[in-house]
């Protein structure tokens, strides 16, 4: 990975591109960005309009609007924003009465800067809004409004000039009142759709992002298994929807157990694969990912237990504390690993996802710290959210250029070695080519070297033999030109075994003997036909095996002419189960008695020639008349 392709035809890896000092700087940068974002998402809210800054608040509150400030209630007179004692029993509900003068607005609405979590609103003792639902099912969890600003419209026939709004608010922490500002609808609305967008419909952004790239990472690693880093990576971006999910209902109560087991089991998870996919990633650590992967799976079964069996002897707050406790060591751990990295490859890309987390757990720690007591108030786990999709960003944006990086080198090797299989490819041809060559050279050598032996002991004997039976008187000029027939004959067919066209397939060398014998055998008054032409163009044969089936048929040919007595014959040659069959057909008078001795020596000879190229040869009376001679080749 820590390759990059500085130009298109070489590969380096970079030697230290950011120095130490560069990345100190720039992960100091990223801590004061998490301080910004920190100190701007806890800056009050501010409306243009008439601020209500102030109240009267009291704890509880009653089953109908009160009438009046001497009510039921004790109310007390507190400045907003304003967060009842944790520790009272009735903390978890409250009532407030906001007094406000009589506004000239054409539209009026009242922006409640902060509700925890939800709240009923009277406006003169008549109910004009909801935010969220307060009578819930015990099972249930209020609806998470305490980010985002509400806005109430103001009905004018309402307003009279001394006005009160009455807010019974309930939460399930504390119920918590911030601000509000009685505003013009036209002065207001940009500036909460503004706020709304950053605090709700950001988590859509996010969810949008993670979803397609979850997809992307894990198809990535199911075609390149090697790869796992992109496995885990996938799976960091499919968890964070389901803890993400639960938040964009701001005004709509949820199960209590189901949400807590979508949403805190997925930071366990979350966090497990995060730090998985940094093991993997820098290359170190990877022998131990079994390992916490087991001991998540144990606490995400204790935490299973914890929530949907109550009745277990288990202290309260057990299953959170050993829950986020694994998250804190997990991702420190994550953390730890991503900073080691960046110092170690010193390329932009480390710097980028060091930066990331560098944000996300400045975040996340502040998130923290009112859990552990350290700091008062509520966790505003929306802020982490942003700095999570930072982190999902980055590292996507990362491992997305690394495989684009890593295509581009794959393009550039493919390309390489088909050129160097092209060249290669090309050598060898040439290099086949001259060793074909070579080869049928030395073949055509050696066949010309035992047709000469072959011709100056047989032809060559024949013509001696000829001409001393010419001198002694033992031949007749008849059997002389007989004989230096045959002679002449036996060369053409060596010729021919050894001519190009003959050897280049099995079919052109039956048509050259064809024209070779015939007009002998139409000479002695045979009537002929030759069936020879539907022999396949792609067998081959080498002069010797050719020379050997043309003497072959050569000599069953000279016996019709000579012994057969016969006035017709027939040459077939076809294909039969991958063999080749050679056959000559007679109508003469047969074999009598032994075939053997009936054919004499030359039916030995024949024998001999067709073992000699691996055949088979038989002979036969032919059915009705004649002989049948058949010569059967393999066709390899």
């Amino acid at each position: 990975m820590s390759e990059v392709i500085t130009n298109n035809d070489e590969v380096h890896t970079p030697i230290s591109s950011l120095s130490p000092i560069t990345i100190t700087v720039f992960l100091a940068i990223a801590f004061l960005v998490a301080v910004s974002v920190l100190y701007i998402a806890f800056q009050p809210l501010k409306f243009e309009g008439a601020i209500i800054s102030s109240a009267n608040y009291a704890p509880g509150y009653a089953q109908k609007p009160l009438v009046s400030e001497n009510g039921s209630q004790r109310f007390t007179s507190v400045s907003l924003p304003f967060s009842p004692d944790i520790q009272d029993a009735t903390a978890q509900t409250g009532t407030y009465l906001l007094q406000f003068k009589n506004p000239t607005f054409i539209e009026p609405v009242v922006v409640f800067h902060s509700i925890q979590d939800s709240a009923k609103i009277w406006l003169n003792d008549i109910l004009i809004g909801e935010i969220g639902e307060i009578d819930i099912q015990p099972s249930q969890i209020p609806p998470r409004n305490r980010h985002n600003p509400s806005l109430i419209r103001l009905p004018p026939e309402l307003l009279k000039d001394n006005n009160r709004l009455e807010l019974h608010v309930r939460s399930k922490w504390e119920a918590a009142l911030g601000p509000a500002t009685i505003a013009e609808h036209k002065d207001v609305k940009t500036d909460l759709s503004w706020h709304q967008f950053w605090r709700v419909n950001f988590l859509w952004v996010g969810i949008s992002f993670a979803v397609p790239m979850a997809l992307f990472f894990l198809s990535v690693w199911f075609f390149h298994r090697q790869s796992s880093e992109y496995l885990w990576l996938g799976i960091v971006m499919a968890v964070w929807p389901f803890n993400t999910f639960p938040m964009t209902f701001v005004n709509t109560p949820l199960n209590e157990k189901m949400t807590t087991l979508l949403q805190e089991p997925s930071n366990l998870l979350y966090a497990t694969a995060l730090v998985s996919f940094t093991f993997v990633y820098r290359g170190t650590y990877e022998w131990a990912i079994r390992y916490i992967w087991k001991i998540t799976a144990i606490i995400y079964v204790l935490f299973s237990l914890y929530i949907l069996a109550p009745w277990l002897p288990l202290p309260a707050g057990l299953g959170l504390a050993v829950l986020y406790g694994w998250i804190a060591c997990v991702s420190l751990f994550s953390s730890w690993v991503i900073l080691a990295n960046v110092y170690e490859r010193r390329n932009i890309r480390s710097l980028l996802m060091a930066m990331s987390g560098i944000i996300v757990e400045t975040i996340a720690i502040w998130d923290i710290l009112p859990l552990l007591g350290v700091v008062e108030g509520n966790p505003l786990t929306y802020i982490v959210q942003w700095g999570v999709i930072t982190v999902l960003i980055c590292y996507s944006s990362v491992m997305s250029f690394e495989l684009a990086l890593a295509l581009k080198k794959s393009d550039q090797y493919n390309m390489e070695l088909s050129r160097e299989v092209g060249e290669q490819t090309s050598r060898l041809t040439k290099q086949y080519d001259e060793i074909i060559y070579l080869e049928k050279q030395q073949v055509m050598s050696d066949e010309r070297s035992r047709l000469i032996s072959d011709m100056h002991d047989g032809t060559s004997g024949q013509i001696v033999s000829i001409i001393a039976g010419l001198k002694t008187g033992k031949l007749s000029n008849e059997q002389s030109v007989q004989q230096l027939q045959y002679c002449l004959q036996d060369l053409r067919l060596i010729l021919d075994s050894m001519s190009a066209q003959a050897t280049d397939d099995l079919a052109s060398a039956l048509a050259l003997f064809r024209q070779r014998v015939d007009p002998l055998l139409v000479a002695a008054g045979l009537k002929t036909h030759w069936k020879t032409a539907h022999i396949s163009d792609e067998i081959r044969c080498s002069p010797s095996v050719l020379l050997n089936i043309f003497r072959v048929m050569q000599e069953a040919l000279t016996n019709v002419i000579k012994h057969a007595s016969a006035t017709e014959v027939k040459v077939f040659a076809e294909e039969i189960d991958s063999r080749i069959s050679l056959l000559i057909v007679d109508d003469g008078i047969g074999l009598q008695k032994n075939p053997i001795h009936g054919a004499g020596y030359g039916y030995a000879s024949m024998q001999k020639r067709a073992f000699a190229i691996g055949g088979k040869l038989s002979l036969k009376n032919h059915t009705e008349s004649g002989v049948e001679v058949r010569l059967l080749l393999n066709n390899a």
